[in-house]
Formats: C-alpha cells, structure tokens, sequence
C-alpha cells in the first residue's frame, strides 16, 4: 500500500495526508508493526517541516492514528508535542473510541470524561468547539445508547 501511495501521490503533502489512513488500516486489518512503520515515518517527516500548519495536522493526524491502533501511550505522547490545545482532547476522544470497541467500558467513561474536562479548558471558542466536536463524533461512533447520550451532553457544550 505504501509504494502504491507513493506512485500515486507525487505532492509529499499530499503522500504524508493519505498515510495515516493507510497506517490505520494495516492496524485495523491486524498488521499493526506496519501501521507503526507508516506513522513513524510520517511522524519523523512532519517533525522535519517548516511549514507550521502543516506539521500541527500531520502530528494530530498521526497521533490519533496512533491511537487508533490502540498505542495510547504514543498517541499521548505525540498528540502533547503537537502543542495545540484541542489536539489532546480529540486524541483522548479516538481513545475513548478505541476502548469502548476493546470492551473496556469503565475505561472509555474515565477517557472521555477527561477528554470533555481538556476540552472544556480551551479558552478560544473556535478550537473548543472543534474539540468538543471530535469528542462527539468519537463517542457516537460508539453506537452504543450510553456513549450516544454522552455526545449530545458534549455537543450541548459546543458555542
């Protein structure tokens, strides 16, 4: 998938948007030391721009790739160097995600009760909101009718 990606995608900004998703995809297919390998070298890629926007999207989209293939602790880790204030909630929110389709249930309360506290700290009302939106769309992809009643208590807190 990789070299496919390259020979399609020329634009390296292009190649490092779509890797991601490619990388989420090994992991969710069951091959997560490939998922790792993409996000890793997009990881070390972004860290190595000057264009400032750019690296911020790349490192969230990485980390919450991360997240996705279930390396928390990773996710966390990128998510925090990133920076940007709504970056950690909406990591915390594919956490929670990931935890309530791994069945742990008390785990995924605690992950997005955190994650609606980060995001409620926010101070600019445009980023808050962007947050709390990730959240929202991360706990009803849950389909589950607790987490659904948990996203329209989070959208309620969205400006």
């Amino acid at each position: 998938a990789l070299n496919t990606a390259q020979m399609i995608v020329n634009d390296e900004g292009r190649l490092l948007t779509v890797l991601p998703v490619i990388a989420i995809a090994h992991g969710l297919a069951g091959d997560k030391n490939t998922a790792r390998k993409i996000l890793i070298d997009v990881l070390e890629k972004a860290r190595k721009s000057d264009n400032e926007p750019g690296k911020e999207a790349l490192l969230r989209e990485v980390a919450k790739g991360q997240a996705q293939i279930g390396d928390f602790e990773t996710a966390l880790e990128t998510a925090r160097e990133n920076g940007r204030d709504f970056t950690l909630p909406q990591v915390l929110g594919v956490i929670g995600l990931v935890q309530v389709q791994d069945g742990k249930i008390e785990a995924a309360r605690a992950t997005f009760a955190v994650a609606l506290e980060k995001a409620l700290q926010i101070g600019k009302s445009y980023d808050r909101s962007w947050a709390l939106q990730i959240i929202a769309e991360a706990q009803a992809q849950t389909y589950t009718q607790e987490f659904l009643h948990l996203a329209l208590n989070t959208v309620s807190h969205i400006d």
